[in-house]
């Protein structure tokens, strides 16, 4: 049986979820040990497609038994960058605080959630998984993603673009509900000392800092 590699489309989301649960209970290559629900996994999906990011499906037949999805990962680049040879580095719409204080600034309108919200984020900060966390909050801390959460929090993204040397291009909107104008100020500031001049440039739509 040949296998093939295609464009995910959203039929595809019961394959791609059986999948992922296959490969998360292999506890090897992903950072939670259970698939989300498959309700989860769905608005994932049609996330991406609806943002026209790449996301290919590996099939055996007419089994998927493989996915690559691309999405921000700002992280593993500024990392990356920081490894490899490179001729510069793009951030879209990357945040330039850690995740902790980003949840924290959205849960602000919710007192309700703000608390129980911030007693989780302290405990993911000091490396401790919970198994307390109201139904109100679970598709954010649910156990089995807490893990991944673990180690995304002690990624703080201003420190890391400060170890990077090459020319940087950073890209926000003003209407992203994820990440604001101010993270990309927060980049800016932090970046490390350059010869390539600073030629910082606003846009009414996209608002952009170049170095």
């Amino acid at each position: 049986m040949q296998f093939a590699i295609r464009e995910a489309r959203m039929k595809d989301v019961k394959g791609y979820h059986a999948c992922l649960t296959s490969v998360a209970l292999e506890r090897k290559h992903i950072g939670f040990v259970e698939a989300p629900p498959l309700r989860d996994s769905r608005k994932w999906m049609k996330t991406a497609l609806d943002a026209r990011n790449p996301f290919l499906v590996l099939t055996k037949g007419s089994t998927i038994v493989g996915w690559c999805d691309v999405g921000r990962r700002e992280r593993e680049g500024l990392i990356a960058t920081q490894r490899v040879t490179a001729a510069g580095f793009v951030s879209l719409a990357g945040p330039g605080r850690a995740a902790p204080a980003i949840i924290r600034e959205q849960l602000r309108g919710a007192p309700k959630l703000a608390g129980p919200a911030d007693r989780i984020l302290g405990e993911l900060e000091a490396g401790r998984t919970t198994d307390s966390v109201p139904p109100e909050l679970r598709s954010l801390f649910r156990p089995s993603v807490q893990p991944y959460l673990i180690s995304g929090f002690r990624y703080d993204p201003a420190k890391e673009i400060a170890k990077v040397t090459v020319p940087v291009l950073i890209v926000q909107g003003s209407t992203d509900r994820q990440v604001s104008v101010e993270d990309a100020h927060y980049l800016k500031k932090r970046q490390s000392a350059s010869a390539i001049p600073d030629r910082s440039r606003h846009e009414p739509s996209a608002q952009g800092c170049t170095r």
